[in-house]
């Protein structure tokens, strides 16, 4: 798998500062957090490609529980925390925070994109972060919990992994198909609208049932194969197997199943190239499994 190396680092004392919620001393520790990307082949991250967050973008969210020796409770409100990567590569926490003066050890989780509405509930395992699901969400996620206070540099990793699966569609016309038809949506179906994260492991709940929609600027099919859309699905298929749409011009072709083969049993994390052939009277879509992660080709008609 592809992983983003995220470091949160303790950094030089500064005298007198004060934050809410904190215990006082004359001495506090801030949380900084800066980031670099791994130098092998596995890096991986949250923009368009797939190789790196945005600079000036909100990148990522985090939250914090403290404890002498195990998370127990949420850290001056550190919950949904937005972090922003600045120059060079340096993220920060939007709103400063500081370790606990009392010498308890931070635990860190982290995920992208922001929650639409999160829950802190009584307590970490009852913590959860609910995202509204439409096809365009690369959903990613992290935790470090072996612990860090204000008396050392060690940096926790965090190192990131995609939740959904990722949806390539290629479009090629055959030989016999014809001349001038535009490709003008392709549509997924019945897939969840919503998706609750347990902040403690990252698992999702998927519920809820929609149409991912993806309406496509007047492409035309051609001979050449080209790619018309990136969508992120469900890991959760039934049978690892989906149904796609596509209209071109006027033609709404029938709905066809798509099988997905896992990838070392799952396709959580995988990003498959589906290629739809499109012939006088129907689509044959193909399915290959491409970085993030490796593996075998499926071939699926569609009538």
């Amino acid at each position: 798998m592809k992983k983003l190396i995220i470091a949160a680092l303790a950094v030089a004392a500064v005298a007198g500062c004060q934050k809410q919620g904190n215990v006082v001393e004359e001495q506090s520790t801030p949380i900084i957090v800066k980031a670099g990307f791994s130098v092998t082949a596995d890096t991986k991250a949250i923009n368009a490609e797939g190789t790196g967050f945005v600079q000036g973008e909100d990148v990522f969210r985090i939250w914090a529980y403290d404890g002498v020796d195990a998370p127990a409770n949420l850290y001056d409100n550190i919950a949904n925390h937005q972090v922003d990567m600045k120059a060079n590569n340096e993220f920060h926490l939007n709103e400063p925070k500081f370790y606990p003066v009392n010498g308890n050890k931070l635990y860190f989780y982290a995920y992208a994109p922001a929650a639409n509405t999160v829950s802190q509930g009584t307590g970490l395992a009852d913590a959860t972060a609910t995202f509204t699901l439409n096809g365009g969400q690369d959903i990613i996620y992290a935790n470090d919990v072996t612990g860090y206070d204000k008396t050392g540099d060690a940096q926790p990793d965090l190192e990131f992994n995609h939740k959904m699966t990722c949806i390539e569609f290629h479009v090629i016309a055959d030989e016999n198909f014809g001349d001038g038809m535009l490709l003008k949506n392709i549509s997924i179906l019945s897939q969840p609208n919503q998706g609750v994260m347990n902040v403690v492991d990252g698992d999702i709940n998927f519920s809820g049932s929609t149409t991912y929609s993806n309406t496509i600027a007047d492409v035309e099919i051609e001979k050449t194969e080209k790619l018309v859309a990136t969508v992120y699905i469900s890991p959760e298929q039934t049978s690892n197997t989906f149904q796609v749409q596509a209209t071109a011009s006027e033609t709404v072709f029938p709905a066809a199943n798509v099988t997905l083969v896992p990838k070392d049993g799952k396709t959580e994390g995988v990003k498959y190239k589906v290629i739809l052939t499109f012939k006088a009277k129907e689509i044959i879509p193909t399915a290959s499994i491409v970085p993030w992660v490796d593996g075998e080709d499926v071939n699926v008609d569609i009538q």
